[in-house]
């Protein structure tokens, strides 16, 4: 998948809630596959899991290199103006390279029909519900902290 590239933050513009985001999300998403496929080794759907697995496994993928292009743009954008390199054409043909991919697992699930389209889908949503699951944990909290300020 690649070395990520981490970002120091400056520290006028630091904010707390942005610190090991990506941590976070990752710990958000292998819970959630955690209790469906617990949920679904109950129910015995063995199509299901593997297919969750593969539009999980593709998530990842999709994650991991979605955030090394923003954190290698975040970058290039600080720094001065350099022509387009090598390095920076890799990026964009991961960017292009991951909707390809998701694209082609899609359309074989789909077409041959060896595995679960739900579970497949479900599996490629996994950051998606990662991410809203730290939107509410990130909402609650607030609301939390704003109702122990005024009781």
């Amino acid at each position: 998948i690649g070395t990520m590239t981490t970002l120091k933050p400056e520290p006028s513009f630091a904010d707390p809630v942005y610190f090991n985001l990506d941590k976070r999300l990752q710990q958000h998403a292998l819970w959630l596959s955690g209790v469906t496929v617990v949920l679904a080794l109950v129910c015995q759907a063995w199509h299901f899991i593997l297919s969750f697995a593969i539009g999980a496994l593709l998530s990842a993928i999709n994650f991991s290199w979605m955030k090394y292009g923003i954190d290698r743009l975040v970058v290039l954008q600080s720094g001065p103006s350099l022509p387009l390199s090598q390095s920076n054409r890799k990026i964009i043909l991961k960017y292009l390279l991951r909707y390809a991919l998701i694209g082609s697992a899609l359309y074989v699930i789909f077409r041959f029909r060896f595995l679960d389209l739900r579970g497949a889908i479900l599996g490629l949503f996994l950051f998606v519900g990662a991410v809203l699951f730290e939107c509410i944990f990130l909402v609650g909290r607030s609301l939390l902290k704003e109702n122990d300020g005024r009781t």
